[in-house]
């Protein structure tokens, strides 16, 4: 999405770096443009989810952080506008936990409780 937003699917490299990311969930940026990333593992919401069970933490709640409002081309703006940040926020508050907005953030966040032995 943040590739798109800035228009490097005109190159046919960052194309192919999409296009393995998809497939694996392995970013990697063989160029020297810093603006293609580094080498990361983007994980798919129900993958973290599984890896902080295997964890033995339980009751995982998983937080979607930006939600998709991260792509909009007025994203910036609202955030440094006190009044759209504040809407924003409350926006992104109500949908922070939908399953099926999860994977269009950014970032996203597991909380979790480790048990007591």
């Amino acid at each position: 999405m943040d590739g798109l937003s800035h228009g490097m699917f005109k190159d046919a490299i960052f194309r192919q770096i999409v296009s393995a990311d998809l497939a694996s969930g392995m970013h990697k940026n063989p160029t020297d443009l810093a603006e293609y990333f580094t080498t990361a593992y983007l994980h798919h919401p129900d993958e973290l989810k599984d890896e902080v069970s295997a964890a033995h933490f339980e009751n995982t709640k998983l937080l979607a952080i930006e939600g998709p409002a991260w792509g909009g081309a007025q994203f910036r703006s609202a955030v440094v506008d006190v009044v759209q940040r504040k809407v924003l926020l409350e926006m992104l508050a109500q949908i922070e936990e939908d399953p099926s907005i999860m994977g269009a953030s950014a970032h996203f966040l597991a909380i979790a409780r480790k048990p007591i032995s």
